[in-house]
């Protein structure tokens, strides 16, 4: 029983535990901003459809897996909306849910400032047929009070932007809802996430730019973990990049410092890309490293891009 109840809770931390790992961390989250703040919605022209998937630390049994399709629009040079659908699975454990946003920006200096709120509701799901019951008749089922849980919940983003440049900030999580699908000693709260992140479209003569950039997320106990990443593209038409992710924090279930390379294609109306997570922490010993997907539609005015 005390083994079931260990992989219970090792999946409930990975999926909503004090760690700043309650968001899946997309490497190549520079190619659709939408993913990690709700106020970048309606920031290019046209409308814009991603798909991102993201299998992390594999090698372990039941590692994390993460979908998610999103898609945004402007309405008009105020306005803009987007939606996500979103599953994140580990384990017995799965959160699928929506998010729809609602984005208002204007003019200040050389660019403009949108600020933007999503409402969220996603459903928690315990699946017990999952569970590997080593004994059918283990009693710790019966202490699960409901296999499935709705959370509403909202997020808050402000995203200032211009042709070469742009800098955010977002809040997740906001209401900071306690989650029960076992018992009192096996609750845990959504935490308040934050991300700050900016980065600046470098052209390298006619054929070639370059984008650093730099992402932060936090949660409320200071941990947090932070990207620093260089993108490349030639030729408006592939794009190469590299990442190194600092984690800062002793959390044993964490992935660790990584470092990321990316490579794709990129052109005004579509971006294919693939990026491995190496690991460096000591889970590097078990675990093969974590491989993700992204892909990115521009349909309308000049291919749906802003040259970020």
């Amino acid at each position: 029983m005390k083994k079931i109840v260990l992989s219970i809770w090792i999946a409930v931390i990975s999926i909503g535990a004090a760690s700043a790992q309650q968001y899946t961390a997309f490497s190549q989250y520079i190619n659709n901003h939408y993913l990690f703040n709700p106020a970048a919605a309606g920031s290019y022209d046209g409308v814009r459809i991603g798909m991102a998937y993201k299998d992390s630390w594999t090698g372990f049994h039941n590692s994390p897996k993460t979908n998610m399709f999103t898609a945004d629009a402007k309405i008009n040079d105020e306005m803009g909306a987007g939606a996500k659908l979103f599953n994140y699975s580990t384990g017995p454990l799965s959160r699928l849910g929506f998010e729809g946003t609602y984005t208002y920006a204007f003019k200040l200096g050389s660019g403009k400032l949108a600020l933007g709120l999503s409402a969220l509701l996603y459903q928690i799901h315990l699946d017990k047929d999952a569970l590997d019951m080593k004994n059918p008749d283990d009693q710790v089922l019966n202490r699960v009070t409901t296999e499935k849980e709705m959370v509403p919940d909202a997020a808050f983003g402000a995203y200032y932007y211009g042709e070469k440049y742009f800098v955010g900030l977002s809040a997740l999580q906001l209401f900071g809802r306690k989650v029960d699908l076992m018992n009192e000693n096996l609750q845990f709260r959504q935490q308040r996430h934050y991300t700050l992140a900016g980065g600046y479209m470098f052209e390298i003569g006619s054929e070639v730019k370059l984008q650093p950039s730099l992402m932060v997320r936090f949660n409320e106990d200071m941990v947090y973990q932070s990207d620093l990443n260089i993108k490349a593209i030639f030729k408006d038409l592939a794009f190469a990049g590299v990442s190194y992710r600092a984690n800062h924090n002793d959390f044993q279930y964490s992935p660790g410092d990584a470092v990321v390379g990316m490579i794709g294609i990129q052109t005004s109306n579509l971006i294919v890309g693939y990026a491995y997570d190496y690991l460096l922490s000591d889970i590097a010993n078990y675990s093969n490293g974590s491989h993700e997907l992204m892909v990115v539609f521009f349909i309308g005015k000049n291919g749906g891009t802003t040259k970020l």
